[in-house]
């Protein structure tokens, strides 16, 4: 009796711990750390493999002659600040890149925890 109670005792704390790490935001790949690997001359398959995920947007460069000399893509991370990446056509290759760091506040984030699923 006692071993099928500990048995038991120990099946709900697995499945509790294993629902808390469900309900936990996936690792986010946008990050500092992941924009200082990305180097000039990376292409932006290299570029999108290093963050994880596909660009959130894409703008192209002006130029005063009307040629779009390359575009910038944008990667949003889940605390909103952004990594940025500048290619150069025609090969498309990075030659510069940019981090932009959201200073999150503290209502900024109870207001964020609060739309969590478990609340």
């Amino acid at each position: 009796m006692k071993k099928r109670l500990l048995s038991m005792g120990m099946v709900i704390c697995a499945v509790t711990i294993a629902g808390v790490f469900a309900l936990l935001p996936a690792r986010d790949g946008v990050t500092k750390e992941n924009l200082d690997r990305v180097g000039p001359g990376m292409t932006m398959q290299e570029v999108e493999t290093v963050f994880g995920k596909p660009a959130t947007d894409k703008n192209h460069l002006p130029s005063t002659d009307g040629i779009v000399p390359g575009v910038v893509l944008s990667w949003k991370s889940n605390n909103g600040s952004r990594a940025f990446v500048y290619f150069q056509f025609p090969d498309g290759r990075a030659y510069d890149k940019d981090w932009w760091e959201r200073k999150e506040t503290i209502e900024d984030k109870l207001r964020r925890l609060s739309r969590w699923p478990w609340w």
